[in-house]
């Protein structure tokens, strides 16, 4: 599958840092930041390249796939993709919500399991949290 969108569990600071893209804001569901690839991208590059563009974070190095599911549509094969999340321990910059977001905020691992457990993160961005709160639950 050539096809795929990169997200970013970003760690060291004070939460992690979900948002909420316009699109979503009525819904009010939270995702992790990142999205799909762009002609001729490697995946750290569309993950350096969204995180960039919806949180004004630059990633640095980011760790390999931690996580990746296929995301298969039914109604349109065109819309089926890998969802891949690294995990982020190197960046700099100042959170912000910039173009297509609504707002991002940074979450404890215990409001991130609240928030799974209510149902407010989109489902496949939820699995991977799930997954990663589990490993590194300290």
């Amino acid at each position: 599958m050539d096809d795929y969108a990169v997200f970013a569990i970003i760690e060291g600071l004070k939460g992690i840092p979900l948002l909420i893209e316009k699109s979503y804001f009525l819904e009010k569901k939270w995702k992790l930041p990142g999205g799909r690839k762009e002609a001729g991208e490697f995946q750290e590059e569309t993950l350096m390249r969204e995180v960039f563009e919806e949180i004004n974070l630059i990633v640095h190095e980011p760790d390999k796939e931690f996580f990746c599911k296929h995301i298969k549509n039914n109604s349109n094969s065109h819309n089926s993709h890998n969802f891949i999340v690294m995990v982020a321990r190197y960046y700099n910059g100042e959170i912000v919500a910039k173009n297509e977001i609504k707002c991002v905020e940074l979450f404890s691992k215990e409001e991130i399991r609240n928030m799974i457990s209510n149902g407010n993160i989109l489902p496949s961005h939820a699995e991977a949290l799930e997954k990663y709160l589990i490993l590194y639950s300290q």
